[in-house]
């Protein structure tokens, strides 16, 4: 398991896109929540608004996004042919599936933290 865990690291770590769209979920999540959270006025009384609603109004982009990265990575060993290779050095599926979700988990985890922590961040100011 570890073998595949390291190989699918490499595999998503060597594309470009991988970045990017992490890239893309932690600054339009952010940026989206930030202008929401700013669209509301504000008086001493309070907004009549919930504000940790409001400042997680970026988060629905943010899942799109998240959607193009899960595809891309699964699909693009297909559109290349690349699988072939894949199955011949980790002939089980289970195997190759398991560190795929594992590893596809961990990145989309961590930049899920941040776009949510830099979220509530953005409505809190």
């Amino acid at each position: 398991m570890t073998r595949a865990l390291q190989a699918e690291w490499t595999k998503l770590r060597t594309v470009a896109a991988t970045g990017w769209l992490l890239l893309g979920v932690v600054v339009l999540t952010v940026a989206l929540s930030a202008v929401v959270a700013l669209a509301v006025t504000y008086t001493s009384t309070g907004s009549g608004e919930d504000i940790t609603k409001l400042s997680l109004a970026g988060i629905y982009v943010g899942q799109a996004i998240v959607a193009v990265f899960a595809v891309q990575s699964i699909s693009g060993e297909y559109s290349t042919g690349m699988i072939r290779v894949t199955l011949t050095a980790i002939p089980r599926r289970p195997t190759f599936l398991a560190a795929k979700a594992a590893v596809l988990t961990a990145l989309i985890v961590a930049a899920g933290a941040v776009a949510v922590l830099g979220s509530v961040l953005a409505g809190r100011l």
